[in-house]
C-alpha cells in the first residue's frame, strides 16, 4: 500500500509541476480568459500554497493524539454543519439534463408511462431517473418540496467517500496528518458541494473509488464468509 500512496503522490508531484511550467512559461491569454493573473503571480501562489502546505503538516505531526482527535472532530463536525446550509440554503434549478431528468422522475412518481423523446437520443439517463422517481415517492409524503432532502441524501452518499478515505489512511498508517489533511481538502472541495446540489449522476460516482478501495481493504483483513460477504 505505501507504494501506491508514493506513486499517487509522485503523480500528483508531476502533475503539480507541469502545471507551474504551463503558468510560468506560457501567455495570459493561454487559458483563453484575459482576467486570469499574470503567470508570476500564479507561480508566487503557488508556491505560497506549497510552503503553507508543508508548514501545516510540520505542525499536525507535532500535535499530540488527544488534540489531534479532537482537531479532527472538529474538522468532520464543520463539514457536516457547511453541507446542512449548502443542502438548505441552495436547490438546482435544474438546467439542461437535470432539467428533463427531474420533470420526468415528478411525472412517473405521479403515474405516468409516457417518456419524454429526450429519453430517446439519451438513453443512458433513464435507469438515473427511475432512481430518483423511487427515491421521491416516500419523501412527497414528507415535504412538497423534496429537493432539499435530496440534497441531504446527496451530501451523505458522497461523504461515504470521506469515511472511506480516512478508514483508508488509518489502515495505511498515514492518519497523521493524513486525517486532517484529507478532512480539510474535503471541506473546500468545490466538486463536493457542487455535486451534492447537482441532480445528475456526477455525485453518485464521486465517492465509488474510496469506497470500493475501502472494501476491498476490509474484505482482506476478514477471514471466512465476513469476507465473501465483503
Amino acid at each position: 500500500m505505501k507504494a501506491v500512496v508514493k506513486s499517487v503522490n509522485w503523480l500528483a508531484a508531476a502533475v503539480l509541476v507541469v502545471a507551474v511550467g504551463m503558468a510560468w512559461l506560457q501567455p495570459i491569454y493561454f487559458f483563453g480568459n484575459p482576467d486570469w493573473a499574470s503567470p508570476v503571480v500564479q507561480l508566487a501562489m503557488v508556491l505560497g500554497l506549497l510552503v503553507m502546505t508543508m508548514a501545516g503538516r510540520q505542525v499536525l505531526k507535532q500535535l499530540s493524539s488527544r488534540q489531534y482527535r479532537w482537531l479532527l472532530i472538529g474538522l468532520v463536525g464543520l463539514i457536516a454543519i457547511v453541507q446542512i446550509l449548502i443542502a438548505t440554503s441552495f436547490v438546482d434549478v435544474a438546467r439542461a439534463d437535470p432539467f428533463f431528468v427531474r420533470q420526468q422522475a415528478l411525472l412517473l412518481e405521479r403515474g405516468s408511462h409516457h417518456w419524454q423523446h429526450y429519453f430517446m437520443i439519451y438513453p443512458n439517463n433513464v435507469n438515473f431517473t427511475l432512481l430518483v422517481a423511487n427515491l421521491l415517492k416516500p419523501l412527497l409524503k414528507l415535504t412538497q418540496t423534496p429537493w432539499v432532502l435530496l440534497n441531504v441524501i446527496r451530501f451523505i452518499w458522497i461523504d461515504t467517500g470521506l469515511i472511506s478515505g480516512l478508514y483508508l489512511l488509518n489502515r495505511w498508517r498515514y492518519w497523521q496528518p493524513g486525517a486532517v489533511s484529507f478532512s480539510l481538502l474535503w471541506l473546500v472541495s468545490v466538486p463536493v458541494a457542487a455535486f451534492g446540489l447537482f441532480a445528475y449522476t456526477d455525485a453518485l460516482v464521486l465517492p465509488l473509488l474510496p469506497d470500493s478501495l475501502a472494501l476491498i481493504t476490509l474484505g482482506l483483513s476478514l477471514t471466512g464468509w465476513r469476507r465473501w460477504a465483503f
